[in-house]
């Protein structure tokens, strides 16, 4: 099983309100952004017999293989994203990958930067057959751990499309714009959704040009493409560790 891996990273950061866009930020022997990237590269990396023991029975008889790596940017900082990714545990387990990563600029939007990434991954095997299984993962998403990446295989495997998600512990309310609260919301009948979010390759490049087609540019993520041309996604388990960084809060007390 083919696996490519698409990282974004072109959003503008304005919520962290930090002259360093967020995915920069140091952490561990790199960035964030490395950080995120590493999570594939140590899960596909290993040797043989440890990758084996960080994925579900599922996969065994059909071993998942990390093909690539697509990086989107900001126009313009392709270079610093280049710098970002500098991380000796990120090169060390990219060599074991047989992989360099792939840098290409993102839209305006996380729905066209998504696109962007999946047609520098189709550029990449132009000459042969395209990877069976995409994974899009937010490269401000630096705590991803092994057991999600294994879950999400297994059910995109399965079912041709995942997302990783866990159960909402707050009350939740719809308001309205002036804040005030006009209906709660069934929790038990809410998730959040986390990434990496997983899709059979072919089908998923479809739905983004079906999109574009239409005129459609309101997709807040890939689970919002696929449902407008295949149906729901289904969900699996995530874990509470694999947080966005989305304000300075987010890294505060925390062991970078």
């Amino acid at each position: 099983m083919n696996v490519a891996v698409i990282v974004t990273a072109a959003g503008s950061s304005t919520r962290m309100k930090s002259s360093v866009k967020k995915e920069f930020i140091p952490f561990g022997d790199g960035t964030v952004l490395s950080a995120a990237c590493n999570a594939f590269a140590s899960f596909f990396g290993p040797d043989e017999k440890d990758q084996l023991a960080g994925i579900t029975d599922s996969l065994l008889d059909n071993k998942p293989v990390l093909v690539s790596l697509v990086v989107t940017c900001p126009k313009g900082l392709e270079k610093e994203t280049e710098n970002a990714l500098i991380s000796p545990s990120l090169q060390n387990n990219l060599l074991r990958c047989g992989i360099k990563p792939v840098i290409t600029p993102g839209g305006e939007t996380r729905q066209q930067s998504v696109y962007n990434g999946l047609m520098a991954t189709q550029e990449l095997f132009r000459a042969s057959l395209p990877p069976d299984i995409v994974l899009i993962h937010d490269g401000a998403r630096p705590w991803l751990t092994p057991d999600v990446i294994s879950n999400v295989l297994s059910f995109t495997e399965a079912n041709g499309c995942a997302v990783p998600a866990v159960s909402s512990v707050d009350t939740l309310a719809v308001v309205t714009h002036d804040n005030c609260i006009v209906s709660y919301l069934d929790r038990s009948r809410t998730m959040r959704l986390q990434t990496p979010q997983g899709f059979n390759f072919g089908k998923l490049l479809a739905a983004h040009k079906q999109c574009i087609a239409e005129g459609r540019t309101d997709c807040t993520d890939d689970t919002t493409v696929w449902a407008a041309c295949f149906g729901s996604v289904k969900i699996c388990p995530g874990n509470d560790t694999n947080r966005k960084i989305t304000y300075a809060s987010d890294l505060r007390g925390l062991q970078l």
